[in-house]
């Protein structure tokens, strides 16, 4: 794997959906077939220098993060272990999905009101 690219401009979408394809590079490769591992590596590749991945409008970028972390929180929430973790105070994750989605559906009405304003 190469070196993570550096982070000097803030391209926060962009370094979400790299770092997620190179956990998935790096930890799940055994379990890929050798095909999707290629396409991985060229998604890889294309996103790579972080220069820019430009998203307009911004409430596309908010609301498509919210759906992610909401989706992605919604499938971890009932697998995670009893705390406490690296620390001495368990997590208490019981009203993640909810806050999750209750973001999302306040950003998706931002989202299809700009995206109305535009047309």
């Amino acid at each position: 794997m190469p070196a993570e690219p550096p982070r000097s401009a803030v391209h926060q979408v962009q370094h979400l959906i790299y770092d997620g394809c190179r956990i998935l590079r790096t930890r799940a490769a055994d379990t890929l077939a050798p095909d999707t591992l290629a396409a991985l590596d060229a998604m890889l590749a294309e996103l790579e220098p972080i220069e820019g991945f430009p998203i307009q409008p911004v409430a596309a970028r908010h609301y498509a993060l919210a759906h992610g972390l909401r989706t992605l929180v919604e499938d971890i929430v009932p697998h995670l272990q009893p705390g406490p973790y690296d620390g001495d105070k368990p997590v208490d994750a019981s009203a993640f999905v909810a806050t999750l989605t209750k973001v999302e559906q306040e950003l998706r009405i931002a989202y299809e009101s700009e995206i109305a304003q535009r047309q």
